[in-house]
């Protein structure tokens, strides 16, 4: 019987542990996958993540690519870094946050690029009239304003703004803050498509020097300029999708849509060159997942990593199993046959502690006169007649009085003797 229970908690836990073992397997191909995460984030592996893009960026030599989790306004912003915000939505409360404001100020005070791509749906459903090109973008800005590569760290200025102002003029100044595409002046817009076929690629509108004259488009989007310092990169329709402009020691830059970054981009239409222009590569990159909702929330967990503590932590759960299986079980147990009743236990322990009492309160010339009284008190000695008791008396006062000829187990047996008889000897 014992057995058969014994072969069915074996079987049991090992249906447990290949049952977890499978559900662990499953979980962990979904992370290493990556589609739990939100689309363009850099920890998703699928088509619509940018994973390849950022382990690309880490495996160049010079270049340091790094993931936030952090508040925008945390970054820590240099001239040499390019922060990298993908998959952002256009119309969420995300844009008006205030940290934008810091993280601006900074980019505009340190130096460095801030790069912003949306989400494909994005933007407004309007679109201007005349179907060409919008606000004051400048589709034929020369070269010459233009960022070339990876040396240039100085603020290029827009031949059609004059510098005027502080060295480090942030841009278009306002009184309250009402967001972060407000404060650069450029307004995201979708084109209304209808029946009419539009193209699926863009196409440079400057003079520079390395950027690809046609990139692959897919998303009916564009902006609307309200400051002449936007300068209109590549075109799509006669619209501005992928725009720059200077801010300070900085600059930033904005795309109408994320695809170029995704992995599917980047094994379908790799722009080696547009990315090499973006990234002003060996520079740092930042790319940023905390506008995915993703943030770094250290835990017991990561505090213990962070110390290096899983050495002590492994130890102190053997440590811990051990007690519990130390107070759970004997580890020599008594044999079935030998194991004494409930009964029998309690009543060896009273004699036990009655013996015990004895040889540690009371002496060898004592305990006869003692085992006396104590039996002369007793209800045992209500049916015996007063003449026997009288002559137990006299025996154990005659043997006492020289202890070392009568010992008391021989007297003992003498007074067994003459109770059991009835006739003293």
């Amino acid at each position: 019987m014992f057995s058969i229970q014994r072969k069915t908690a074996v079987l049991g836990l090992i249906c447990i542990i290949v049952f977890a073992s499978g559900l662990a397997r499953l979980f962990w191909l979904r992370f290493e996958a990556g589609d739990l995460y939100p689309p363009y984030s850099s920890l998703r592996g699928d088509p619509l993540g940018t994973q390849v893009l950022y382990e690309g960026l880490q495996s160049i030599d010079g270049s340091g690519a790094t993931r936030n989790f952090r508040p925008l306004d945390q970054v820590d912003m240099a001239a040499g870094s390019t922060f990298v915000v993908c998959g952002l939505k256009g119309g969420e409360g995300f844009l008006a946050a205030g940290m934008w404001q810091a993280l601006l100020a900074r980019i505009s005070n340190q130096g460095g690029r801030l790069f912003i791509a949306f989400m494909p749906g994005s933007g407004k459903e309007k679109s201007p009239a005349g179907g060409g090109r919008t606000g004051h973008a400048s589709a034929n800005a020369s070269s010459d304003s233009l960022p070339q590569g990876p040396d240039d760290n100085r603020a290029p200025v827009s031949r059609s703004k004059p510098e005027t102002g502080p060295p480090f003029d942030s841009g278009p100044q306002r009184s309250e803050w009402s967001g972060v595409m407000a404060e650069l002046g450029l307004t995201l817009l979708k084109a209304n498509t209808g029946e009419h076929a539009f193209a699926d690629g863009a196409r440079r509108s400057v003079a520079a020097a390395g950027l690809p004259e046609w990139i692959p488009w897919r998303a009916p989007h564009f902006f609307a300029a309200d400051d002449a310092a936007w300068q209109s990169i590549y075109t799509w329709e006669d619209r501005p999708v992928i725009v720059w402009r200077s801010w300070g020691r900085g600059s930033v830059v904005m795309s109408a849509d994320s695809y170029l970054l995704s992995n599917e981009a980047l094994r379908r239409h790799r722009q080696a060159a547009f990315l090499t222009w973006l990234f002003r590569l060996p520079d740092r990159v930042i790319v940023d997942e905390y506008h995915h909702g993703l943030v770094d929330r250290p835990g017991i967990a990561g505090l213990m990593r962070k110390y290096r503590l899983q050495g002590f932590a492994a130890g102190l759960v053997v440590l811990v199993i051990l007690w519990v299986w130390r107070q759970a079980a004997v580890f020599v147990p008594r044999p079935l046959d030998h194991r004494p009743k409930e009964d029998e236990q309690g009543i060896g322990r009273s004699v036990e502690g009655w013996i015990s009492l004895m040889r540690q309160h009371i002496g060898p010339q004592d305990l006869l006169r003692t085992c006396y009284q104590a039996w002369r008190t007793s209800p045992a000695t209500a049916r015996l007649a007063q003449e026997r008791i009288a002559r137990v008396g006299h025996l154990v006062e005659y043997c006492g009085a020289d202890a070392r000829r009568h010992t008391p187990i021989s007297v003992y047996k003498t007074i067994c003797e003459m109770l059991a008889k009835g006739n003293p000897s």
